[in-house]
């Protein structure tokens, strides 16, 4: 037997042993570790831009101020918080919208970048329930855009982050209170905070194997309170499908909270291989179909068709819309522009009153068996079944054509990016006022404008550039 003190020496060295060996492994682990790969530069205390105030007109003249680089895969994201967010393979910068300097940065060097993006046109407030508001990005793990961040526009701070099996490629979408990440075939769609509302389609680890519309292809998505649209191609069909975005909130849900089962309210057949999504209530969706004629078709709740106009697009600008996925649009003051080719459909929003659906309350039975109240008729605890009630119905206000993007609000104008400049449109029927030349130095590409204070800001595939009077 060894003596005590020699015993002491070999448990001293095997415990070094241990350590050094923990120790190692532990390094391993944080060289190659997400945290140590992610860097949060917020801003400063005291150098992030107030909020500014929306400008009431624009000038007669514009001149560049700054101009940024970003990928033009991602592109920028403009915030009506005072931020011009760029972007490259693996961070997110945020700059002053009034100068350009920069203000914060978010970056994971060991995982690429597939997307940024942003709903907010105006201020409303960051913890407030009327969207999903700051700048989200969506980093690549394991084959999936799994890191989702929610981003503080002014300051960088992390505001909200999950995890989401999203397919790589994919789009964001947003509307309202949410937003969500489209890919071919599985969708997710999430609250403010980034609280799971709904998983949709081939879920990766199905917990729904049997829900609806399984194998199908998504080619556009659009969401606002109370109604999730998608365009869905189920072998030869091409289908609108409506859902809830929160599954729960549906008329006689009896399973509570449960993001991994929806019933559709409709599933419409459109008829037409190529078709977008260009308005949608929370009752009704607007979608331009290129079959038989180029046209837009509202239909409801029920999958009913509500009004058919037809519209002076080519199928062709249809195609080319489709083709790319999410369907390009922006809300402001509740009107929705969305960007078919190199034309801009704008839409409102109208109350009309329709035939009330029939009701699912019962009179006290007489004879044993229930009996369901008819329209009109009085329940046994309650007044008259209404006969009509009011939903919102998208109306469909101007197409402008030669737009080559986005359009941002000042005033009562709408400002419309075209290639000869900005051009000064009427709210209510797109009647053009006046133009702004703007020299873009060769660029013809797609040109996205965003109104931040007295600041308009264009993204031109690589750049972003500020223009002030």
């Amino acid at each position: 037997m060894l003596p005590r003190r020699t015993r002491r020496l070999i448990d001293a060295a095997v415990a070094a042993v241990i350590f050094i060996a923990v120790a190692a492994v532990a390094t391993v682990l944080w060289l190659g570790s997400d945290a140590r790969a992610t860097s949060d530069d917020i801003a400063a205390p005291g150098s992030a831009p107030q909020t500014p105030a929306p400008a009431s007109s624009v000038p007669a003249s514009l001149h560049q101020v700054w101009m940024l680089p970003t990928d033009p895969r991602y592109g920028a994201v403009v915030s009506p918080y005072g931020s011009v967010v760029t972007a490259n393979d693996h961070a997110v910068v945020g700059h002053d919208a009034a100068t350009g300097r920069q203000l914060w940065s978010y970056t994971r060097s060991n995982r690429d970048l597939c997307a940024i993006g942003s709903g907010d046109t105006t201020a409303d407030g960051l913890s407030t329930w009327s969207g999903v508001h700051g700048v989200m990005t969506l980093f690549a793990k394991n084959g999936y855009c799994s890191q989702v961040t929610l981003l503080n526009p002014a300051t960088g701070e992390r505001l909200y982050q999950r995890t989401s099996p999203n397919q790589d490629p994919g789009q964001l979408f947003f509307g309202s209170p949410y937003v969500g990440w489209m890919g071919s075939d599985y969708l997710e769609l999430w609250r403010h905070d980034l609280v799971a509302t709904i998983r949709y389609g081939n879920q990766p680890n199905p917990v729904n194997a049997n829900g609806p519309h399984l194998g199908c292809i998504f080619s556009d998505a659009a969401v606002t309170t109370d109604q999730l649209a998608t365009i869905e191609h189920c072998g030869g069909t091409t289908n609108l499908v409506l859902n809830w975005p929160t599954p729960s909130d549906a008329p006689g849900n009896d399973k509570g909270w449960d993001a991994n089962h929806s019933t559709p309210k409709a599933t419409i057949d459109l008829r037409s291989h190529e078709a977008v999504i260009v308005g949608i209530t929370a009752d009704r969706v607007a979608v331009l179909v290129s079959q038989p004629s180029p046209a837009i078709v509202v239909y409801d709740a029920s999958g009913d068709e509500a009004s058919r106009k037809p519209v002076d697009i080519s199928p062709a600008e249809i195609t080319q819309t489709a083709a790319a996925g999410i369907t390009p649009s922006v809300v402001y003051q509740t009107r929705r522009y969305t960007l078919v080719g190199h034309h801009l459909v704008a839409f409102s929003s109208q109350s009309v009153n329709v035939p009330a659906p029939p009701p699912t309350t019962t009179v006290a039975p007489q004879s044993g068996a229930d009996v369901t109240a008819g329209v009109g008729s009085s329940t046994a605890s309650g007044p008259p079944t209404p006969t009509t009630v009011s939903v919102a119905n998208p109306v469909l206000d101007w197409v402008g054509p030669d737009a080559v993007g986005l359009p941002t609000r000042v005033g009562d104008s709408i400002v419309v990016p075209t290639a000869a400049g900005l051009a000064m449109r009427a709210v209510i029927n797109g009647d053009v006022t006046r133009v702004i030349p703007i020299q873009r130095g060769g660029y013809t590409g797609r040109v996205d404008v965003t109104s931040v204070g007295n600041v308009l800001v264009e993204t031109r595939g690589a750049a972003v550039v500020g223009l002030a009077g």
